[in-house]
């Protein structure tokens, strides 16, 4: 026979798992539900996809690089290189962007991330890249 202490233990021990799997399955469906991102970089893309969107970018910052860099860097001669992580929605607007490497001059860090400002927004996702992807991380570095 079972004593009340004993069945009182296993009811405790019963409620505290009830508790552990409603936990590990609200963090399973926070899991599901997390946005679905990818890295972009020039050496690492492999998908003819990825490779345009990633070129099509390239040509809009460097276009708008050339425009706008900035007179003060040029008329001291500043020059550098920073990498720079720019995260892309499908919709292609800016969702954050964030200095990896510093060039070690402000201006032109500042410059860089000036220039993805006026760029955006970027092309929408194309459906080969959309299928997998809500947000696209593009890593470059910026000379």
């Amino acid at each position: 026979k079972i004593s009340k202490e004993e069945m009182l233990a296993n009811l405790n021990r019963q409620i505290e798992m009830a508790s552990y799997e409603a936990a590990l399955e609200e963090k399973r469906q926070a899991y599901a539900k997390r946005p679905k991102k990818r890295v972009l970089t020039s050496a690492s893309t492999k998908r003819a996809a990825d490779a345009a969107y990633l070129e099509s970018w390239r040509r809009k910052i460097e276009y708008l690089g050339n425009l706008n860099y900035p007179n003060e860097a040029k008329k001291r001669r500043i020059h550098g290189e920073l990498r720079l992580l720019v995260s892309i929605n499908s919709d292609g607007t800016l969702r954050e962007m964030k200095v990896l490497k510093s060039s070690g001059h402000r201006i032109l860090d500042q410059a860089a991330m000036e220039i993805v400002r006026i760029a955006a927004p970027f092309s929408v996702f194309p459906p080969e890249i959309k299928q997998d992807t809500d947000i696209l991380e593009i890593i470059r570095t910026w000379r």
